[in-house]
């Protein structure tokens, strides 16, 4: 039997909103765990919801440059 991989099934707009939506998610927990941690125990600085955005940008970035030279590696 063959599996099919989930992203071949889902129409574009379904896997935008997916994808959207992991992205509110993750950035909503960054910003969450960000200010639980670091703010309650090491009385560093509140991160705003913005910070969260650009970090969880910034590891999608990376990832893709990792992605890309795996690929290229092979």
């Amino acid at each position: 039997m063959i599996e099919k991989h989930v992203w071949r099934e889902m129409s574009t707009a379904k896997a935008i909103a997916v994808a959207m939506a992991l992205f509110l998610v993750g950035s909503i927990a960054v910003l969450w765990s960000w200010n639980t941690l670091a703010v309650d125990l090491f009385q560093l600085p509140q991160a705003r919801f913005k910070h969260a955005i650009a970090f969880v940008v910034l590891l999608g970035v990376m990832s893709t440059f990792r992605w890309i030279a795996a690929r290229r590696s092979d």
